[in-house]
């Protein structure tokens, strides 16, 4: 698998597609506007190396069933990323956000409040520790909020709910406490957890 990122100016009726996030090795892209109107990409690294001449995300291993989280898979533990000034026509060259540490698993990120949330475990060996990083200017993510110290997998993080804990974040986790489905014959569960914005510090 590799990325594809398509624009449209019509509604949907129609997309234009870049090839500059087409790269070997990259996936799972997530997007995000910063606070200037670019548009931020960040991607998994399957490449060991780092670099971006081999796709091998398929050898990653998604199994994060046991109690100590999966083990990481082949990868590299920081996150690619590229901006784009012009809508998504046209992408920089690809970098790595040295902030981002990740057992080489999915990623999301929301706009909200002129800065950038992220949500993924915050781990370079086992998928645990799903953590808030936030930006407020370009990629300098430099705030964090720990949400889970346990097994935690794929997430999706939205803001703009009222009250005081205006965030959330839906994961694969196992805090029976938090389940709200079973999944994996019962040995892991989607979890829901709201958190405050203004404690990402």
């Amino acid at each position: 698998p590799r990325n594809s990122s398509g624009d449209s100016d019509d509604g949907g009726a129609s997309y234009r597609f870049s090839g500059e996030l087409h790269k070997p090795g990259l996936d799972e892209c997530a997007l995000a506007q910063l606070r200037n109107g670019s548009v931020l990409a960040i991607s998994r690294s399957c490449n060991v190396t780092g670099g971006f001449s081999s796709a091998n995300c398929e050898t990653i291993k998604n199994d994060f069933s046991d109690a100590r989280g999966s083990s990481a898979g082949a990868g590299f533990h920081h996150f690619a990323y590229s901006i784009s000034n012009d809508g998504g026509a046209h992408w920089s060259p690809i970098g790595r956000l040295a902030q981002t540490l990740t057992p080489v698993c999915q990623a999301s990120m929301t706009s909200y409040k002129r800065s950038v949330y992220y949500s993924s475990p915050f781990n370079a060996d086992t998928r645990r520790n799903l953590t808030i990083l936030a930006a407020d200017d370009g990629v300098d993510f430099n705030r964090s909020l720990l949400l889970d110290p346990g097994p935690a997998g794929y997430s999706s993080v939205v803001c703009g709910f009222p009250g005081r804990e205006d965030c959330g974040v839906m994961y694969d986790g196992q805090n029976i406490a938090n389940a709200s489905k079973g999944c994996r014959g019962g040995k892991c569960w989607v979890q829901f957890i709201r958190f405050a914005s203004a404690d990402v510090k």
